[in-house]
């Protein structure tokens, strides 16, 4: 009898102790994800809970506090259940230290739960706890499984991410995998690179057919799936047409092509756009064929206006060239049709230039210059046009504020003396500064008239008469009073006879005066002529005489022919000078004997 109570007793004990370790109440904390290595996540102190989890079939799992051995925090229980939930396994070591769940053999793919509580009985638990988990799969025998391939999507765009799968889950350790391609569905198989998983997923840009190839490692023995096929339409290659540079406030047209239908950055659908940028932008637009997208992007820079200036005067004088330059671009287009940065203009009335600058992007800018043209003055020169040598004469200019002469003289005025033909200019400044175009006076001089007075002879005796006539002009004036042009004379003593001949063509004048030497001639009927100072003998002669002083000193001696001409010259040092004129021709000579203080004249009759 006592037995039987014993063993009814130790059964309601295993009972309640039993119903104790299945806790299956709490809330959840997590999702966990289960592989073949360990892993943890922190159990959360306080009300019991659990985390979900993928069980998969014919899998061992393990779970355990601190990855198995350590430093325990509290001591709860470990329970596996199902979704639903149902108590499936759980650990039962009675509140001893330790709390591990191991070697649970999933009965089926399907979602359980691993919950944790607080020691006997289901209660709080303490934070700081460490559940650490994982699964071995059983190892595979024999032949794999058939499998169709699975293509998620179908379809789809060049370059877009395909997924490949198999219908066939092989939750056994031991499978290998290679996927292959293919052009057509009959082959050839080409093994892809890193597709070695029981899925795949990467960019796919060409129709082509995909299988797997599933080995169980341990015998060695493969399946293939079947086939499935991926079609991948080609993405547009969308473009924009239109140019990438424009200038500062202009617009630019972009016309999208390549696609069926587009969507621009703006929003727009319209292929054509138009944009005015102030800054240079991106535009991009994407394009749409069978379902497939492309786009593209251009850039369109905005190159700034140049500040186009022109250097130069505002105010210019007619006729009179001036410069203009313009500054602020590499290129010049000058209203006048000039290409160059600096013109040249002669403007003879008012005027406005313009000047196009452009840069090396070809953008433009533009300045304008008015230019005051000033008139010039005209100026007219008064004074003779001839004069005579020696003569003064005064040149005069009129019609302008001031003035410049070629002979650098700056008045109205110049008095000039030209010895030959000369030319002066002369320019007229306006009040404004404008000098106008020179005004030239040719100035001709003429010569005076050479004047010469022949005269019977230079030397007369006392009492005789002579014929005095001047060549060299048209007119003649003596001081005589005598208008003609030979006066005859007869003088007692020497003297003065000045004429003045006039060019009537020219109007110069020229004066000459003639002295004619009256001498009292004595002794020419002699053979010797004698004074107080001097000898001369013989005389007539056949042109050798000799000519003796009477007192020591030193006297110049000359011999002129009757028409004045002086044929011979001497110094008489000594007392006596030997003459020879023996080779001159027979005539009247005149001998003239002087000093700085005086002089006497003989004359002199030579003959055979």
């Amino acid at each position: 009898m006592a037995k039987k109570i014993l063993l009814s007793l130790s059964i309601v004990l295993l009972s309640v102790f039993n119903l104790k370790s299945q806790c299956i109440t709490g809330v959840m904390d997590a999702t966990i994800n289960v592989t073949t290595v360990y892993q943890t996540t922190p159990v959360p102190g306080g009300s019991p809970s659990y985390f979900s989890f993928n069980g998969i079939a014919g899998a061992t799992y393990y779970f355990t506090y601190c990855a198995g051995g350590g430093s325990y925090v509290g001591d709860p229980y470990l329970t596996i259940a199902s979704n639903a939930p149902a108590a499936l396994v759980w650990n039962d070591d009675f509140c001893g230290l330790g709390s591990n769940l191991t070697s649970w053999v999933c009965p089926s793919n399907a979602i359980y739960r691993i919950y944790t509580s607080g020691c006997c009985p289901c209660g709080g638990k303490s934070a700081g706890s460490q559940l650490a988990f994982k699964y071995d799969l059983p190892p595979c025998s024999g032949t794999p499984a058939a499998s169709n391939s699975t293509a998620t999507p179908l379809s789809l765009c060049a370059g877009a991410t395909g997924t490949l799968g198999l219908t066939t889950l092989y939750n056994q350790a031991g499978f290998a995998f290679q996927w292959q391609n293919a052009p057509t569905g009959g082959g050839p198989w080409t093994n892809m690179v890193g597709a070695t998983s029981s899925t795949y997923s990467g960019a796919m840009n060409s129709t082509l057919f995909y299988r797997c190839i599933i080995t169980c490692t341990p015998s060695g023995l493969s399946a293939t799936s079947n086939t499935v096929m991926v079609t991948v339409n080609p993405s547009p290659s969308v473009s924009i047409s239109g140019t990438n540079q424009i200038c500062a406030g202009q617009g630019v047209n972009l016309i999208a092509g390549g696609a069926v239908s587009y969507t621009w950055n703006n929003g727009s659908n319209v292929p054509a756009q138009s944009y005015t940028p102030a800054t240079t932008t991106s535009y991009s637009v994407i394009g749409l064929s069978a379902g497939c997208t492309g786009t593209t992007m251009i850039t369109v820079t905005v190159n700034p206006n140049p500040t186009v200036t022109i250097v130069g005067s505002n105010t210019a004088c007619a006729g009179t060239p001036f410069t203009l330059t313009g500054n602020g671009a590499v290129t010049y287009t000058w209203s006048t049709g000039d290409l160059t940065p600096t013109i040249s203009a002669t403007p003879t009335g008012n005027i406005t230039y313009t000047v196009i600058g452009a840069t090396a992007a070809g953008c433009t800018g533009f300045a304008t210059h008015a230019v005051t043209v000033n008139p010039v003055p005209t100026v007219t020169v008064s004074g003779p046009n001839s004069m005579c040598i020696g003569q003064t004469v005064t040149l005069s200019v009129f019609g302008a504020n001031s003035y410049s002469w070629s002979n650098g003289m700056p008045t109205q005025s110049i008095v000039v003396s030209p010895t030959t033909m000369t030319t002066y200019s002369v320019y007229g400044i306006s009040p404004l500064g404008c000098q106008g175009p020179p005004a030239v006076k040719i100035l001709n001089v003429n010569p005076k008239p050479n004047i010469v007075v022949a005269a019977c002879s230079p030397t007369i005796c006392k009492g005789e008469t002579c014929n005095l006539n001047a060549t060299g002009a048209n007119t003649y004036s003596w001081n005589t009073g005598a208008l003609t042009t030979s006066i005859i004379v007869s003088p007692t003593t020497t003297a003065n006879y000045t004429v003045t001949g006039t060019n009537t063509l020219t109007g110069c004048m020229n004066t000459t005066t003639f002295q004619l030497v009256v001498s009292l001639c004595t002794g020419v009927d002699g053979s010797d002529i004698e004074t107080e100072e001097l000898a001369v003998y013989p005389n007539p002669n056949s042109g050798e005489f000799t000519i003796a002083l009477k007192k020591n000193g030193s006297k110049n001696i000359s011999i002129y022919d009757i028409t004045g001409k002086e044929v011979y010259t001497s110094v008489l040092e000594n007392e006596k000078l030997n003459v020879n004129i023996s080779k001159m021709s027979n005539g009247i000579y005149y001998l003239k004997v002087y000093d700085k203080d005086e002089s006497t004249i003989i004359k002199i009759v030579k003959q055979k």
